[in-house]
């Protein structure tokens, strides 16, 4: 006699109570719907699973991701809108969103999902613990998006954020680099030649007296000619008529050997 399956086949209406880790929820800032509840797991290689229950029938805003996405409806229907077309999913259906596409969701209530990217796409509510003010996810947000250009090879998103009388440290340095013109320099130097597939910034932590804020987080990023590379991070933002500008960076090595 064949044993009955300790846990239905059926449609079970929720993810099992070990898959709902409160650690493991996502912070709200990195939902893109309204009325959801996500769960996040991290793959070793940067990239991230993510469970999804939508409790009202919502559309998500339009974004995009640097990584592909893989959707797989649990329960319930969805319809993926992605590079001007419409997928309905229902239950047991799949859909693969490739990178850099401009993508939104169509979710009815009580819809399950299960999403895989290829990269870091979320982060924990404990994450934004210590960035959750309106300041700290601004600069997060600005580093952030320096950093995906400088994966690129680009490394203007820094040159852009960063005050004249801006410092850098790096390991590859002997001294202290005085002022963006310097820093201009150094960084045009290295144009095109820093290349990551994907990255991770990890833990990142916004304290602010003044008008000054102090961004410390660890960083690592993945493929190209930087694999596997972790470092740690310091970065120091002044607000001015501009906005929030690097006055000074230091990047150092993570248990380099």
């Amino acid at each position: 006699m064949v044993p009955k399956a300790r846990y239905p086949s059926r449609a079970m209406g929720d993810f099992p109570t070990f898959l709902k880790n409160p650690s493991n929820r996502i912070a709200p800032s990195s939902q893109h719907t309204e009325d959801v509840e996500g769960y996040l797991f991290d793959g070793a290689d940067g990239s991230q699973v993510v469970l999804w229950t939508c409790l009202a029938s919502r559309v998500s805003k339009e974004h995009t991701h640097d990584f592909d996405e893989y959707v797989l409806v649990i329960e319930g229907e969805c319809t993926a809108v992605a590079g001007g077309e419409r997928v309905h999913l229902t239950a047991g259906q799949e859909h693969v969103i490739p990178a850099g596409v401009k993508q939104s969701m169509e979710v009815t209530s009580g819809t399950r999902t299960m999403h895989a990217f290829g990269g870091k796409r979320a982060r924990r509510a404990s994450e934004d613990a210590a960035t959750e003010s309106p300041i700290g996810h601004e600069v997060v947000l600005l580093e952030n998006a320096a950093l995906v250009r400088w994966c690129r090879g680009d490394p203007s998103g820094f040159l852009e954020i960063s005050a004249p009388d801006v410092v850098y440290f790096d390991p590859f340095l002997g001294r202290r680099m005085d002022g963006i013109t310097a820093l201009t320099a150094y960084y045009e130097g290295i144009r095109g030649k820093i290349r990551a597939d994907r990255f991770e910034l990890i833990a990142p932590r916004v304290q602010q007296v003044g008008v000054v804020a102090v961004l410390t987080f660890n960083f690592v990023s993945y493929g190209g000619n930087e694999n596997g590379l972790r470092w740690n991070c310091t970065e120091v933002y002044r607000h001015d008529p501009a906005g929030w500008r690097i006055i000074q960076t230091h990047w150092s090595f993570t248990n380099r050997r």
